[in-house]
């Protein structure tokens, strides 16, 4: 097992590569069962308002999205990380930028992902991804720089 913190580099590499639908790129959002542990959360934090999901009620509205030509040229990378790692478990903090375009307007915009790993027989997976985009009141550039108040 890989202790050092870049440990998650793959994992997390390919987790954001799965929604990439740039240049006509066939997306394919199944592959999201063999990066999560089964029973596995995602939150979405949308101003005051939180969506929870399982893994199959995160993947159908995205596949849907990222299918039928309402999000097109989608790209979401990770920009800058911290992880911390404790034995078979780890927490990464991700500032991440996506970009493409929705209903015909581009956007780009950025956020912070904090997700939380395990060790198992077949590598690390994800247990939880919580995110939230930037928006009024949330800066994901200024809450990466004071991430030690995120991680401490």
């Amino acid at each position: 097992m890989a202790t050092a913190p870049d440990a998650l580099t793959p994992l997390v590499t390919q987790f954001f590569s799965v929604f990439c639908n740039q240049n006509g790129k066939v997306v394919h959002l199944e592959t999201l069962h063999n990066l999560f542990i089964p029973g596995a959360v995602i939150v979405k934090h949308l101003g005051d308002d939180l969506e929870v999901f399982s893994l199959d009620n995160f993947i159908k509205p995205r596949k849907l999205l990222l299918t039928d030509g309402t999000l097109q040229d989608f790209e979401e990378a990770e920009i800058r990380h911290q992880t911390q790692l404790a034995g078979k478990v780890a927490q990464r903090l991700s500032l991440y930028k996506k970009s493409g375009r929705f209903q015909g307007q581009s956007f780009e915009t950025f956020g912070i992902k904090i997700m939380q790993c395990v060790h198992t027989p077949s590598g690390w997976r994800f247990s939880a991804v919580a995110w939230q985009d930037e928006g009024p009141g949330f800066d994901p550039h200024q809450a990466f720089v004071n991430r030690n108040h995120l991680l401490d």
